[in-house]
């Protein structure tokens, strides 16, 4: 039976959400005949990677497109016969992809004359993954103006004197 291997680290150490991304695992005690998966559960979970060479020190994988989600996930590498003995795991981290939108809430509020609300922005990727750290640059285009630091992920709108609508005003 083979000895479980043993791992010391994956480069890249992350991935982008939906991309297909190459792998190269080093370690030693890998079997040639290992199995490679990567999930956020148990290895049972976990979705199998397409191995395209092994050797006794480095393996290589390729992270499918198929996983979308970001967040923290587990590499898990098997030797056979495949038993929780068998395997040896490493942390892996998949990360959102570019940002192609914004949504702006509420998205169409009432407000009343000379009152406030606060906006909020987030970002997402196209998995609907959220990204992190936005810098929002915000504008109001009508019936009234903005407070705050208006860099931030939100912003207090004031209305102005004049009832009305004002679509698409911040």
């Amino acid at each position: 039976l083979a000895a479980a291997p043993t791992l010391l680290g994956v480069t890249p150490a992350a991935a982008t959400a939906g991309a297909v991304t190459g792998l190269s695992i080093t370690g030693s005690s890998i079997d040639s005949a290992a199995e490679v998966r990567l999930g956020r559960g148990t290895y049972g979970s976990a979705s199998g990677l397409a191995v395209t060479f092994i050797s006794a020190s480095t393996l290589q994988a390729t992270f499918p497109a198929t996983i979308t989600a970001a967040g923290a996930y587990t590499l898990f590498v098997s030797n056979p016969p495949y038993s929780s003995a068998d395997r040896a795991t490493l942390a892996f981290t998949v990360k959102p992809g570019a940002l192609v939108r914004i949504d702006v809430s509420p998205a169409a509020p009432a407000i009343g004359v000379n009152q406030t609300r606060v906006f909020a922005a987030a970002g997402f990727d196209a998995h609907n993954n959220p990204i992190a750290g936005l810098s929002v640059n915000w504008t109001a285009l009508a019936g009234g103006t903005l407070s705050g630091t208006p860099t931030t992920t939100s912003a207090t709108y004031l209305a102005g004197t004049v009832a009305g609508a004002f679509p698409n005003a911040v």
